[in-house]
Order: structure tokens, then C-alpha cells, then sequence
């Protein structure tokens, strides 16, 4: 019975690439990417599945591949679920806030200079006030890696902030 690849390798159950490595290691092939079942069979009884009784290494090898698979398979669905966080995607938000920090303090000087030109001591402390409160508010914001705090002290700190902000302007308008 003349197969494929493919079936070969459903039948073996293993990759494609595994199967056509057998031919390598001296399977017998009917043919560009054509395998006589019945020939394969007699090779793989004489050749892996005889060394894979011997072997107790190689079988101590299996069980170390699958168990590392199934590692894998298992991180793969704690990210798929967001159960777990990626490295990398964590560094680079991060980096992301880190630099919208780095930015909106660097630019401070020059949005507070107009806004504080003739004011007292008091009002200028209430520009700076607001001005540093919206930069950490920016920072501080939920995302991807940041969980949104408890709905009720949430609405209370973002009233207030609101409030603030608004008394802020207000003064710093007149």
C-alpha cells in the first residue's frame, strides 16, 4: 500500500519533517514523498521500535520532550486566557508610561511659565498642583498591566480629581 507523507505520518502519529528525516536514517521511500506502508512498517520494527525497547534512555528522553510540550502547550494557554503576562509586552507598556512620564515632566517648565506669570505664591502652588496631578494621573491609568481599582474609591478619587482640576483652571483663567 503505496501512502504519503502525510498519512505515513498520521500513521506514526508524528510530523512530517520526522518522517522525512527516517529517510535519512536509511527508510526505505516508493518514491518522492511516497512510502510503501507494508516495507515502512518492517523498517520502523526493525530499526526505531527495537531501539526504543532497548533504550531506556531514549524512552527517559520521551518523557522529558512530552512533559516539556505539555509546559509549553500549558503557557501558551495561560496567555491565550491572560492568566499570565508576557515579558516583553509588560517591558514595552511600561516603557510606554515611563516615557509619557519622562515627557510631560520635561515639558513642565514651558506650559507652567504662562500660567504662573504674576500669580502669588498660593496660585502657583495650585498650577503646580494640577499640572503634576494630570502627569500622574496619566501614568497612574488602568491598562493592560495596571487593574482598575474598586469601583467605589475609583468614583471618589475621580470626582475629586475632577473637582480639583476644574477649581484649578477657573483660577488660573481669572
Amino acid at each position: 500500500m503505496i501512502v504519503t507523507t502525510t498519512q505515513l505520518s498520521d500513521f506514526f502519529s508524528l510530523t512530517d519533517r520526522a518522517v522525512r528525516m527516517w529517510s535519512d536514517k536509511g527508510c526505505p521511500k516508493a518514491g518522492h514523498g511516497k512510502w510503501d506502508l507494508k516495507v515502512v512498517l518492517n523498517w520502523w520494527l526493525e530499526n526505531i521500535y527495537q531501539a526504543e525497547e532497548d533504550g531506556e534512555a531514549l524512552a527517559e528522553a520521551k518523557l522529558e520532550y512530552w512533559q516539556a510540550k505539555a509546559r509549553t502547550e500549558t503557557v501558551k494557554a495561560d496567555i491565550a486566557e491572560d492568566s499570565v503576562m508576557v515579558i516583553k509586552d509588560f517591558k514595552d507598556a511600561w516603557l510606554w508610561r515611563v516615557s509619557e512620564m519622562s515627557s510631560g515632566l520635561g515639558s513642565l517648565p514651558m506650559r507652567l511659565a504662562p500660567l504662573v506669570t504674576g500669580k502669588t505664591e498660593a496660585e502657583v502652588r495650585k498650577v503646580l498642583d494640577a499640572e503634576l496631578w494630570t502627569i500622574r494621573d496619566k501614568f497612574a491609568r488602568t491598562g493592560k498591566f495596571t487593574p482598575e481599582p474598586k469601583k467605589k474609591a475609583a468614583k471618589k478619587t475621580a470626582k475629586k480629581t475632577v473637582k480639583k482640576v476644574k477649581k484649578t483652571v477657573k483660577k488660573v483663567k481669572k
